[in-house]
């Protein structure tokens, strides 16, 4: 069986709301990843760092999903 791979973006919640620098960051948006095959399946996700510009879920979910697309 060949391998899904899903990848979206979702607003994942922090334990805890917590302020710094005059923001008060409550949940995270993360590119998720879920790959399934057979009976089995595993998802995890990517928020990024805010201070390096690399924290656009979107950009990091449509890179994923790209990157499986032309290795299949």
């Amino acid at each position: 069986m060949t391998p899904s791979l899903d990848c979206r973006v979702e607003c994942l919640p922090l334990a805890k709301p917590f302020r710094i620098s005059g923001h008060v960051f409550a949940g995270a948006s993360a590119a998720v990843v879920t790959v399934s095959g057979g009976a089995f399946s595993g998802r995890d996700g990517a928020a990024g760092v805010h201070y390096f510009g690399t924290d656009d879920p979107d950009v990091m979910a449509a890179d994923v999903c790209d990157f499986a697309q032309a290795r299949a």
